[in-house]
């Protein structure tokens, strides 16, 4: 991989579970862990941020990218443990994943209201 940028766009403030973060860096750790494995990405760029009363961490990459189609489809055809870990860990947070394909990149998404 050429390129790895992180940034992280939300107030000094916010207080976030420990419960929700945690989740977080499971399931980013298994997409990012999925992408090198199965993508063949040169860039990845993660974004943390809040959107109105929703937190939302968002990897953008230039590889080979599913759609949120595909992501369904392997997830009931698989037998996949980290997708399985994905869901599971969704769950614990009420929280749900989104995969967009463009032509020149993919986008997933990681979104779970804040309870504040």
């Amino acid at each position: 991989i050429d390129s790895y940028v992180f940034n992280a766009q939300i107030a000094q403030n916010l207080v976030i579970s420990d419960q929700v973060m945690t989740q977080y860096f499971y399931i980013a750790s298994e997409l990012i862990t999925n992408l090198l494995k199965h993508s063949f990405p040169t860039s990845i760029n993660m974004k943390l941020y809040v959107e109105g009363n929703q937190l939302k961490l968002q990897l953008k990459h230039d590889g080979i990218a599913l759609s949120q189609r595909d992501y369904i489809a392997l997830s009931k055809e698989s037998e996949n443990l980290g997708l399985e870990n994905i869901r599971y860990r969704l769950s614990m947070i009420n929280g749900e994943i989104l995969f967009n394909r463009t032509k020149t990149s993919g986008i997933i998404e990681i979104i779970t209201n804040l309870n504040n």
